[in-house]
């Protein structure tokens, strides 16, 4: 009777081990619509969201997604969540923030109708004869936010990427800077007809990084970020890395 009640119990905890012993710590990640790289109707998540979780589960974390309107991520992003994805270089968001390693690399372009005339420019100020469509909360550049400031350029911020597009495609706005992967996903989705009255200049605005960001207010920004670097590089040596960003240029997100 004794072996009969001991053998089932000892077979119950050999079976619940490996669960216990492989438990993952779960993080949860607050992004924003911003496809291809970040979007809850991408599959993966988007580009970004994909090396995020397999960068940490390398590492033994299992991540989940949350969405949120961009400035309001940033702002959760100090005490609701693990961390943001994702934030293009930023200096002064770097106070507050531990940037990660660059998960993504971007080329920030000026939209602009077919027919508005946009001329060859080295400073920004040459362009103030024309209204430019901004997101609120987005980096873009120092130069281009302090000639806002200053109101050397003429400038329309609103919450919505989609809706500068629109306001574009109607001739509201002259220029509107964006990065040119998800620029163009967001005219080929939302904007279809309007995709050969829409062009892009010569001359980019910035070529940039993606890198995931967490507080410095979380009680273990330091080990995240440093378990999650481990894991980027890991999945870089692997050459897994590379069959994501194939994926990106083939347009699966």
């Amino acid at each position: 009777m004794k072996v009969t009640f001991i053998f089932p119990f000892i077979l119950s905890c050999f079976y619940l081990m490996p669960t216990i012993a492989h438990s993952a710590e779960k993080l949860t990640i607050v992004a924003t619509e911003y496809e291809p790289f970040t979007s809850s109707k991408a599959k993966h998540n988007g580009f970004v969201n994909r090396v995020i979780k397999a960068a940490f589960e390398k590492k033994g974390y299992d991540v989940q997604f949350k969405y949120r309107p961009w400035k309001r991520a940033l702002i959760e992003g100090h005490d609701k969540f693990d961390g943001v994805s994702f934030s293009f270089t930023n200096k002064e968001r770097e106070e507050e923030y531990l940037f990660s390693v660059p998960i993504s690399e971007h080329r920030e372009v000026l939209f602009h109708l077919k027919k508005t005339n946009i001329p060859d420019w080295n400073t920004l100020e040459e362009l103030k004869d024309f209204k430019f469509a901004l997101t609120r909360g987005y980096t873009y550049t120092e130069e281009l936010w302090d000639l806002v400031d200053k109101k050397v350029i003429n400038s329309d911020i609103i919450a919505s990427d989609i809706s500068n597009f629109k306001k574009l495609a109607a001739g509201k706005v002259d220029i509107f800077p964006m990065d040119e992967i998800t620029g163009w996903r967001i005219v080929s989705s939302e904007l279809p007809v309007a995709k050969d009255t829409l062009t892009i200049h010569n001359k980019p605005l910035r070529s940039t990084t993606g890198h995931l960001i967490i507080s410095k207010k979380h009680k273990k920004s330091a080990e995240l970020i440093k378990a999650f670097n481990e894991g980027v590089k890991e999945l870089k040596d692997s050459k897994v890395y590379d069959d994501f960003l194939s994926d990106l240029y083939k347009g699966i997100f």
